[in-house]
């Protein structure tokens, strides 16, 4: 295939072509150097799915505006690496990176319940686990949801994300939230 014709089965939604060019390893595929990209930009781990879903979503808007400014003075590939590098260290700079961990727990234990004791107990316990993620991007939704109560829209648009995108993030995140929480069960389970 050639770069027009990939160019034009991404804006045509083609989903042979879209996964082919996104996901596999294949020659003409660019998995290798958004992976690359994405590992240099962030310096935690990203899953590569939604990291692309989202970068996807960024290049199709507006019936694949930003997409069809590729015109002869850039090559695919040369326009995926200066988009994908712009967009991704711009989601890192929106993101939970710049605030550390003890950030959170600050600000946690700022808040004041008037509940009793265990309440407090169980957000130490949630906060731990925040702390424990290796995905900062997933303790921040879960943080922001759950925690904060933050409504899902609000968020999304904070985020620069889809609300249906942001459902899929709080799902693995909470996935991991558990995969974290189980992993320690001599302290969370007695």
């Amino acid at each position: 295939m050639t770069e027009g014709e990939i160019i034009e089965g991404l804006l045509a939604r083609d989903e042979a072509v879209t996964y082919d060019f996104f996901y596999t390893f294949k020659e003409k595929s660019c998995r290798r150097l958004l992976t690359s990209i994405i590992s240099y930009v962030f310096s935690y781990h990203v899953e590569y799915e939604e990291a692309v879903s989202e970068f996807y979503a960024y290049i199709m808007a507006d019936d694949g505006k930003k997409l069809r400014q590729i015109q002869d003075r850039n090559t695919l590939f040369g326009w995926i690496k200066i988009s994908a590098t712009r967009f991704f260290i711009k989601k890192r700079d929106n993101l939970i990176e710049n605030s550390s961990q003890e950030t959170l727990m600050a600000k946690a234990e700022r808040e004041t319940y008037v509940d009793d004791f265990s309440k407090e107990t169980a957000r130490k316990d949630v906060m731990n686990i925040l702390s424990r993620m290796k995905n900062k991007r997933y303790a921040y939704v879960i943080w922001q949801l759950i925690l904060l109560d933050r409504e899902p829209d609000e968020l999304a648009r904070s985020m620069n994300i889809t609300t249906a995108n942001l459902y899929n993030i709080k799902k693995r995140a909470m996935a991991e939230f558990t995969q974290v929480a189980t992993k320690d069960v001599m302290y969370y389970g007695k």
